[in-house]
Order: structure tokens, then sequence, then C-alpha cells
């Protein structure tokens, strides 16, 4: 199932079709579409607080192996209303199907993309299916992630081999000037490069209580 190509979840404009083979025997569909953390780094040692976004820790059993267990979230539960929360976005997957030379040792892969990656306490996961809102849309700021070993100079999608309890990754596209968002309401906006990081961190939270303004 994991390895079935669907149309839907790829950006034309990045690179439909790619696909995780970076690990010896598992084969996946990567995509563009992930899901928002929040104004947090993955597996910093408080996770849940008022930086949090819709999906997230509920607990972190192993965060030196990235092991955490996720919480569930009730409509009730968004305080910021759903129209100023963000839900999904979109992220460039990574540059080649195979990142790390054709070795097979997975931990040398580039992760962006690779959605089918779980996380839960059971299957350490580095982050690849969410973004986080730390950092403005297609920011120049590096992605903190598993990177790849094959060079990649593409700055649409700059990276840095991070900490496995401070990784993030940042919303990113190949569209002129932003990214498509999708909010907890149902509506989709465009959000451009130039949105404040103050009203993007905002936005990315679902209990901050921040004061948002229409995004464009």
């Amino acid at each position: 199932m994991s390895q079935q190509l669907l149309a839907i979840f790829f950006c034309p404009t990045d690179r439909p079709g790619a696909m995780w083979t970076d690990q010896s025997g598992y084969p996946s569909a990567r995509a563009n579409y992930l899901v928002c953390y929040g104004n947090e780094t993955f597996g910093g040692p408080t996770p849940g607080g008022v930086g949090k976004g819709i999906f997230g820790c509920g607990s972190i059993p192993n965060a030196g192996a990235n092991q955490f267990v996720p919480y569930q979230t009730k409509i009730v539960q968004i305080t910021d209303g759903t129209p100023n929360t963000l839900l999904m976005s979109e992220v460039n997957v990574a540059k080649l199907d195979n990142n790390q030379g054709g070795g097979g040792t997975w931990q040398n892969g580039d992760f962006r993309g690779h959605i089918w990656h779980d996380a839960t306490s059971s299957s350490p996961s580095h982050c690849p299916n969410i973004f986080m809102t730390i950092s403005p849309p297609n920011s120049s700021v590096p992605d903190n992630a598993l990177c790849g070993t094959v060079t990649n100079s593409d700055v649409l999608m700059p990276c840095t081999n991070g900490s496995s309890t401070a990784r993030q990754n940042t919303a990113r596209s190949r569209h002129a000037g932003g990214v498509n968002a999708l909010f907890a309401d149902g509506t989709c906006r465009f959000v451009t490069n130039s949105i404040t990081a103050t009203t993007w961190q905002g936005l990315g939270t679902m209990i901050g209580g921040e004061t948002v303004s229409l995004v464009d």
C-alpha cells in the first residue's frame, strides 16, 4: 500500500512520482503534503506546550531515538479557532529517490517527503511527516533533519544534518511567492513568503492565544 503512487499527494511543480528507496527492502511513495507540528522542534524535552500544533507529541519515551507517542486533538481543543490554525502545508520532496548512494543504510537518506515513515514509541521517526512553523515558508534557514549523503545544492530546500532532539522541517514549495496551506476549518489558502514569522508561528499553534490577521 505504501508504494502506491497517488497523484493527489504530489504537487505538480515539484517531483510527482517521487519514491523513497534509501532503505533496502522498504520502498515507499513520497508526498508533498505534511501535517502541522506547530511552533516547536521535534524531540524537545517538553512537548505539547502553548506552541503545539494540531499534531504532535503526547510524550517522548526516548528523544535520542526519536520515539514519541502522538496525541489526538478534538475540534473543541483548537481554542485559537479553526480558521486561524494550520492543519497541513507542503514541502519539497528529496531531490532523488535514493539520496545515500545506494548503500541501503536508511539513516543516511534524505527523509523529506517520506510520509510513510510513521512516528510512534514502537516505531522511531525522524519527523518526515510533519512540518514546523518556527521559520516562515521557504525560509533560507536550513531544515534540521536527515539530509542524505548525496550532495544537494538546491537553494529551495536547504538542510543540515542535526540533532535528533531538535529536528524541524519548514514549509516549502516551488511555487513563486509562497506555499499552499490547509486550515483546520477546511479552507485552503496561499500563504506568501513575506508573512511575518510572528503571524506564521501563531497560525501554527492551536492553543497559543495569538491574534492573527488575514493571510494573503
